[in-house]
């Protein structure tokens, strides 16, 4: 049976460097998806990514285990992202550079890649297009899985706020991605 993260947690405070590294593999993936749709930059994306463990490492002890440690984490790397971009540092970071998500698959009809990269390129284009309080709501509410009340916590303001910006930034999404579209896809995470 795996050992739960507060678990983990507790061994950390008392001095256990393995359970700090089961910790990281077990969340990396989870951060670095945050960063990466929040960035947009793969490697940038990268070094974030370890900035924020080097930081939850050092903070580990003000983890109180009210709450999941997951939004625990998240808030600290969504925090961290915004810390970012507001330094001078962000301002000399080349934008550009991305690398594919998945790997193809060898059978893989090569058009129909190039077709899913263009959608998913299009997708990655109309998110960055929008404010980033709504494309946060939307990238932790559709990538990360995460329900209202924890986004509202991560955000700091409240599950109305959060559902509106929802709205908002899925009526923007569809009009970047396709001129607009009458059916509303919004999810409630209750």
């Amino acid at each position: 049976m795996q050992q739960s993260d507060e678990a983990l947690v507790a061994e950390i405070k008392c001095g256990s460097q393995s359970a700090m590294e089961v910790l990281i593999r077990r969340h990396y993936k989870l951060v670095f998806a945050v960063v990466y749709r929040k960035t947009g930059n793969y490697h940038l994306a990268c070094d974030l990514t370890q900035d924020i463990f080097i930081k939850v490492a050092g903070g580990i002890g003000r983890y109180t285990g009210d709450g999941k440690f997951k939004n625990w984490l998240v808030t600290i790397a969504y925090n961290h992202c915004t810390d970012y971009f507001r330094s001078p540092r962000s301002r000399h970071q080349n934008q550009e550079t991305s690398v594919p998500e998945n790997l193809p698959d060898e059978r893989m009809n090569v058009i129909r890649l190039l077709e899913k990269d263009d959608e998913r390129q299009r997708v990655k284009d109309a998110l960055m297009g929008l404010p980033e309080y709504q494309r946060d709501a939307i990238v932790l509410s559709y990538y990360q899985d995460m329900k209202i009340k924890d986004i509202a916590n991560v955000m700091q303001c409240s599950d109305s706020t959060v559902k509106s910006r929802l709205h908002q930034g899925l009526k923007k999404l569809r009009k970047l991605l396709n001129g607009g579209d009458e059916h509303d896809t919004t999810r409630n995470h209750s």
